[in-house]
Parts: C-alpha cells; structure tokens; sequence
C-alpha cells in the first residue's frame, strides 16, 4: 500500500484483478482473531472507518471486521448497517457528521466531486478513493481491503469462493448465437448498462451479448430509436428507486420489437444495482432469465 500525508490518500499497490453476501463465518461478526488460521489483529489497522460505498462496507463485514464501521449511507438500508448513524448521501455527505465520528479510515467514491472538499476538512484522516463498477473493482477491493485489515489470506478466500460460484453459472445456450440482450437501468431518459459496467460482465458469463455493447460509457444515455435500430432480442430492465416501468403504457418503448414480442423481464435486487459480494446470485437469474428467452428465440428462428 502506499499512504501519503496531506490528506493521506490510499491507493492500491496491486494492479485491479473482479455469492451470496456472507460466505460461511466470514459475516457471522467473528473477530479477526478467532477465525481458524488468522492472525491476531493488527493495532496498526484502522479502527474507525467511515465507509461511502455499500459495497466495502459488505466486504470489510466480510472479513469479519464489522464493528470497525461506524456509519451507512443514507441509502444503505440494509439489515447488517441498522443502527448505524447515516452520513447523508455519498455524492453530498455531511462533513460535520464524519468529522463527529473521529474515523481513521474514509472510503470515499474516486471521482466524486465533494471528495477535495472531504479530504481537506479531515486533515491527516487516512483516505481510501476507490470505484466499484466493474467485477475487477471488486477483486480490487477485496484485495485492498485484505491488506488495510491485516486479512489477505481471508480476502483471497472470499474471492476464490465468488469466482468458483462465477465458474458454475450455467451460460445459456441456443441453436444459433447468443440472444443480444439491452440492459435498461432508467427509463427516463433512457439509460442502459455498457461494456464499461458490471451488469455487462456478468452479462457475459450469463451467455449473452450486450446489445449495446459497443456504445462509449459505462451508463450510456441512448435514444429509443437507438434501441430500435440495434434491434435486441431481449430487453432486461433493472427499474431504480422501486420505480415500477409501465412500459406497455409508455408509447415511446412499443416501436421496440422484443417488448412487442414479449421478450422484456424487469429485475430487480441490490445484487443488480452494484458489484458486491452477491454477484455470482445475479449472474445466476440472469442466466435462467436468458435461457428461459432462449428456448423461445430458438422456436422463432425456426
């Protein structure tokens, strides 16, 4: 790791390498010490961590060091984060409140524009800036936060468990090729997932191809013509804030031919929303969601 003052910003020392959100004792809340085969816990590790992104908050819970996170986000509703003081939204956080919490350790989203802002109110305070967009932002982070915690061999084990599981989803199959599939993440304006996203990958080891894969961005907004045009097979929408699509009622998405040929599934789940620990899970119904439109695609083409 490398750890330099004035805002002490961390940064990975290994190149970026990307299950269900607890993996045996890992998130059962044991102590870095009482797992078999961990070493006792480093006093050097931080002890306060104040962490704006979902998704290394469930890994350092992980690596069973959850009473070292002392906050959620305001979005963060899940179960393991109740009772958490939330620190506001992590594009707009409230400085005061982190500041409140004393951390020694902040995660902050890498390129958000609050972060000089954060960085310079805590001083001295050790600063993680990482993403997590891709599967390889999350390989990454294991392996960051492995180190930070003193539990590389723990982290290597998580991530071994996720690509094993990853290994095993059944990619679906059909006579010809893969269904090309568009991967809807708004409605208005539309915005889909491209190849520069986490939903693209395990689109890809679901067996299909991303439809609008060759579009610059990783949440590319597009038109409807677009999706017209490029003509895919089948449209997955990944509905946002519990908004519920009424895609049938909106006259814009019936020129589309895979909603008029019934080839649209809306899913939902946080294991779609970013790439946490469960995205073998999401991997996985994304498989027997495509398999299901294969077998019909393969009766059409006859």
């Amino acid at each position: 790791m490398h750890r330099a003052r004035a805002g002490r910003v961390t940064t990975p020392s290994r190149p970026w390498a990307t299950v269900a959100l607890f993996l045996s004792c890992a998130c059962t809340g044991t102590s870095a010490g009482d797992a078999p085969g961990r070493a006792p816990p480093d006093p050097s590790a931080p002890r306060r961590i104040v962490s704006l992104i979902p998704q290394v908050s469930g890994i350092v819970r992980a690596l069973g060091e959850a009473d070292r996170l002392v906050s959620r986000i305001e979005s963060d509703e899940s179960p393991e984060s109740a009772g958490l003081p939330s620190v506001g939204d992590p594009t707009r956080p409230s400085i005061e409140r982190i500041l409140g919490l004393d951390p020694d350790l902040l995660v902050l989203w890498d390129g958000s524009p609050a972060n000089d802002r954060i960085i310079a109110a805590l001083g001295d305070t050790e600063v993680w800036r990482t993403r997590s967009e891709r599967l390889d932002d999350l390989w990454r982070n294991l392996a960051v936060a492995g180190a930070l915690l003193s539990a590389p061999r723990r982290a290597d084990s998580i991530e071994a468990k996720i690509r094993d599981d990853l290994g095993g989803v059944p990619a679906s199959r059909r006579a010809s090729t893969p269904p090309r599939v568009a991967l809807i993440v708004w409605n208005d304006p539309p915005i889909a997932a491209g190849s520069g996203s986490f939903l693209d990958d395990l689109l890809s080891i679901a067996g299909g191809v991303n439809a609008l894969g060759d579009v610059p961005g990783a949440w590319p907004r597009i038109s409807i013509e677009t999706l017209v045009h490029r003509d895919p097979e089948v449209v997955l929408w990944f509905p946002q804030l519990d908004e519920q699509p009424d895609l049938d009622a909106d006259p814009r998405w019936r020129i589309i031919p895979a909603l008029a040929r019934g080839h649209a599934v809306t899913l939902r789940g946080s294991h779609f929303e970013r790439p946490g620990l469960d995205v073998a899970e999401a991997a996985r119904e994304l498989a027997q969601v495509l398999q299901a439109h294969a077998q019909s695609l393969s009766t059409e083409e006859r």
